[in-house]
């Protein structure tokens, strides 16, 4: 035998609902002040520029001439080609293919 009785959900709503009210305190200046305050839009971020970067491609040399490794170095567009060269010889230094000592007997060259 089948139920005749049926879920509450699954009948059909002949009432409306009633809309939730909700009751309004009294506004005070300070009040709307500190709401004024909250609802204000935070004002936009400025994002930083872009910098510019250049990469050049840099030879190092031992004392005698030999090409030791090449690197390419990237680094502001308003850098002059000598600290791009001085940046591949502290790198040629730290990388060990140059002692301390030899490292002013080597020089870098900027690829054109």
């Amino acid at each position: 035998m089948q139920s005749t009785r049926t879920k509450a959900s699954s009948a059909p709503v002949t009432m409306l609902r009633r809309p939730v009210l909700s009751v309004v305190g009294e506004t005070t200046p300070a009040a709307g002040a500190a709401r004024a305050m909250r609802a204000a839009p935070k004002p936009k971020r400025r994002k930083a520029p872009k910098l510019l970067q250049i990469t050049r491609s840099i030879e190092v040399f031992d004392a005698d001439g030999h090409h030791l490794r090449s690197y390419c170095v990237v680094l502001g567009a308003n850098c002059v080609e000598a600290e791009y060269e001085e940046y591949a010889l502290i790198m040629a230094e730290r990388d060990g293919l140059v002692a301390a000592e030899e490292a002013a007997l080597c020089w870098a060259r900027c690829e054109a």
